[in-house]
């Protein structure tokens, strides 16, 4: 019996760090498509920045639109933001839904299916655990850049205009993305 209790431990354990691996995003649900999707839509990727631009709202975040030498700009509810690089203390811009969902799914069913290994489960349980971790982690990671670890320039291909604003642009004809239908 006590076998059995280690065993449960082990995987229990192992399927606890695998949920616990992913990066999250600041992303409205369904806003993200997909990597091969994205690539082939004129939208930038999603913004979220921590600043000190204002008690209120310490925070800012909508599709990256932009970027100049001293400002970045974000579309969202609001409009058009315009923030000061140096206000920004930190930020990320995901690009994409990695869909790690399916990676961790089969990381936790294989890490389940060690138990029919008897008492090897103490080796093959944590390798399942750990290879999933790893590989789950490291594909939720993949679409996101983050401020102040990669420099501002890193942040440009995942804008809308990664040229920059295009002169004589009407700021007010900006549209966001469409809503995701079901």
């Amino acid at each position: 019996m006590p076998g059995n209790k280690l065993a449960a431990t082990v995987v229990l354990c192992g399927l606890a760090a695998i949920a616990s691996g992913c990066a999250t995003t600041n992303a409205p649900r369904d806003w993200l498509s997909p990597p091969g999707t994205s690539q082939s839509q004129a939208y930038g990727g999603w913004f979220y920045a921590h600043s000190t631009a204002g008690a209120q709202r310490p925070y800012t975040d909508g599709e990256l639109i932009a970027l100049t030498a001293d400002s970045i700009f974000i579309l969202n509810r609001h409009g058009l933001v315009g923030l000061q690089k140096t206000q920004i203390i930190d930020a990320t811009v995901t690009a994409y839904d990695a869909r790690v969902g399916t990676l961790a799914a089969y990381s936790i069913i294989g890490t389940l299916s060690t138990i029919s290994n008897g008492g090897f489960l103490l080796i093959t349980a944590p390798l399942w655990a750990i290879t999933g971790i790893v590989a789950t982690a490291s594909a939720s990671n993949a679409p996101q850049e983050v401020y102040p670890k990669k420099k501002w320039e890193q942040f440009r291909k995942y804008a809308r205009f990664p040229a920059g604003m295009p002169h004589g642009l009407n700021r007010q004809s900006l549209q966001p993305k469409p809503e995701p239908h079901p």
